[in-house]
């Protein structure tokens, strides 16, 4: 398989900035989680995402280390008896490291029914795409890269990395209804299989385009490298 490399990716965000959401925790819900995150659940919940992790990163590596995870809070954690998470969701990052490779293996650690914690492995990297953005993502991707190289049968998303803030702009390919819509936002990414992906968000809702000129054949060595 043939891995590819685009320029950049633009995604716009509309909306203000959003407010920490550890601001809304209680006192008690922010100790109750710290405990949680040293208890024997989290990490066996923990070393199951890195072992599916690494499975889709370091396919074929048994050498790789990792190091100590960053938690960001997304939706307000809050926690009831013996320090169980009962709401919230909360993305963990981890620095991995194996086979000349370096990654920062992400997911979405969700809790849901019964008070139970699930986690969402999502792209490796730096990319600022929730979960249903980034899935709604791959079909652009993918057929990008389709088109440069039929060949390509089974892309995979390799790396990605947050760029830059800029200006929002126009992007010349948007379907009409969107080119007259104002965005509040746009940022900058490089995605590795690697597809520039476009993003241009209003109230009226997303637009993804993908440039077939912006793709770029790389070698695997290059590939793993990024």
């Amino acid at each position: 398989m043939k891995a590819f490399v685009g320029f950049f990716l633009t995604i716009a965000f509309v909306g203000p900035a959003w407010a920490d959401p550890q601001d809304d925790m209680s006192l008690a819900d922010k100790k109750g989680f710290d405990s949680y995150l040293s208890s024997p659940a989290y990490a066996g919940r923990l070393s199951d995402m890195l072992k599916n992790a690494k499975t889709a990163s370091f396919s074929g590596c048994e050498n790789v280390t990792t190091d100590a995870p960053r938690i960001v809070v997304i939706k307000p954690i809050k926690v009831g008896p013996e320090s169980t998470p009962i709401a919230g969701v909360w993305k963990v990052t981890v620095p991995a490291q194996g086979c000349g490779k370096s990654r920062l293996i992400n997911a979405f650690f969700v809790v849901g029914k019964e008070n139970k914690v699930f986690f969402l492995l999502t792209i490796p990297g730096t990319s600022r795409g929730d979960p249903q953005l980034q899935k709604d993502t791959l079909f652009y991707v993918f057929m990008a890269s389709a088109r440069k190289n039929a060949d390509c049968k089974a892309p995979s998303i390799i790396n990605s990395r947050f760029e830059t803030d800029e200006k929002p702009s126009v992007i010349a390919n948007a379907p009409p209804q969107f080119k007259s819509l104002v965005f509040d936002r746009q940022s900058r990414e490089t995605w590795s299989v690697e597809v520039p992906v476009h993003y241009m968000h209003s109230t009226a809702g997303t637009t993804i385009t993908a440039a077939e000129s912006e793709v770029v054949e790389v070698t695997k060595d290059q590939a793993d490298k990024q």
